[in-house]
């Protein structure tokens, strides 16, 4: 969690023009009807829905007002009595949105087909996100460790300088937020930082032994790599008397010698990934609590240095762990640490908003909020007054101010039937 709020932080108050404009979901564009089948003009439905792709954007309300009709200090969410605002709640669940499109984008290389398939799941995260940072925040209080005075005048001094393209404002503006709102998101690594000095001390050495693990493997796999299927009883029987004999040999040697065999056997045997040139990673793997599978992870840690285990079963399939010693660096040792403690907190974390007084409360708005609409508005506006924000800071090429009597294109409303571009 701590990943995502330095995300939110560094980004999410200036959200990437990519992820709204160019990743935005279009509406589809209706062709012509043939002019031999004219199409009688149709009287406007008072009571008709306003389509959001093609509406004219209402630029007297705020983004929160416009994109769902809400008030940005309407409560959307309670924990434990601390309520969370429209202008924190939809402003976390479009960053979401934002860096979904962006990933779908670069995992697929296409926009998304349809949002509604996702929107449930996007209005889930936000919650359990604003969870993490309320049970931080409800945390932070209970242990006195509340962000101080020159904790919180820092962020507020950060916030007025300008990030990157726009000013605070202009933040403001974009994201819908509050001076409140802004505060909040900008102050949650103080929070963060302080609950962290107050509970989680800097790890021993043991307790870094069973943090981080150094593993080599033979892996024979129970399933078709290519397919992802299941191999047959037959052929997991195959392999389960493979690597029953390659244990047994490995058993029969010890120190350097069952060393020198297990990475004969690695190279000969082991279906885990391999390089260009066909070879199989010798070396092993650098992990902490949390990177592998469930079974190899246990495994791996019930090992003293030197360890071998028996035939360990995966969902991968079978394999045989050698752990052997992690060889820090000073610098990797201090990463480490930080990684170690960052993931203890987040188990406390998690425990502490595991208690049933922190249950979220959806308010009735945001169980009545159209996510659809919302995203499409949210976009709309967003784009077209980020652009204008763009071209107001850009000097013109005569090198002269604009006649301030002349509305510049980019001032302008758009055509309502045409989406902003």
């Amino acid at each position: 969690m701590k990943r995502l709020l330095s995300l939110l932080l560094a980004a999410g108050l200036c959200l990437s023009l990519m992820g709204c404009n160019n990743l935005a979901v279009k509406q589809p564009v209706a062709t012509d009807p043939p002019e031999s089948t004219p199409t009688p003009a149709a009287t406007p439905d008072p009571n008709a829905t306003p389509d959001p792709y093609t509406e004219p954007i209402d630029f007297t309300k705020n983004i929160i007002e416009y994109a769902s009709g809400l008030t940005q200090d309407t409560v959307m969410l309670t924990v434990n009595g601390e309520e969370i605002t429209a202008d924190i709640f939809l402003y976390l669940l479009f960053s979401g949105y934002t860096q979904f499109q962006y990933t779908y984008y670069m995992y697929t290389g296409q926009t998304l087909p349809d949002v509604s398939l996702y929107a449930a799941d996007l209005e889930a995260d936000t919650i359990t996100t604003l969870l993490y940072y309320s049970t931080l925040r409800q945390k932070a209080a209970e242990l006195d460790v509340l962000p101080s005075e020159e904790q919180l005048q820092e962020v507020r001094d950060n916030l007025q300088q300008s990030q990157g393209t726009y000013t605070y404002e202009q933040q403001k503006t974009l994201n819908g937020l509050t001076d409140a709102g802004m505060e909040y998101v900008a102050s949650l690594n103080s929070y963060y930082e302080n609950v962290l000095e107050a509970v989680v001390p800097q790890p021993t050495d043991e307790e870094l032994e069973n943090f981080v693990y150094q593993t080599k493997h033979i892996l024979l796999t129970t399933v078709d790599t290519s397919t992802n299927q299941e191999l047959t009883d037959e052929e997991k029987a195959e392999k389960r008397a493979t690597i029953e004999k390659l244990l047994a040999d490995l058993q029969a040697v010890e120190g350097a010698e069952r060393e020198a065999l297990f990475e004969e056997y690695m190279e000969t045997y082991s279906e885990d990934g391999r390089d260009a040139e066909g070879h199989i990673n010798t070396d092993g793997y650098e992990a902490v609590v949390g990177d592998m599978v469930k079974e190899y992870e246990e495994a791996s840690l019930a090992l003293p240095i030197g360890g071998m285990s028996d035939i360990v079963e995966s969902t991968y399939g079978y394999h045989i762990i050698l752990r052997g010693p992690v060889t820090y660096r000073e610098a990797t040792k201090e990463e480490y640490a930080t990684t170690y403690r960052e993931h203890q907190l987040d188990t406390m974390v998690a425990e502490w908003a595991a208690d049933e007084s922190m249950t979220p409360v959806k308010s009735p708005e945001l169980e009545a909020l159209d996510l659809n609409g919302f995203f499409t508005r949210f976009s709309r506006y967003y784009n077209q007054l980020a652009t204008e924000y763009m071209e107001a800071a850009q000097p013109s090429d005569s090198g002269t101010e604009s006649d301030p009597g002349t509305e510049s294109d980019a001032g302008t409303e758009t055509d309502p039937g045409t989406e902003p571009q």
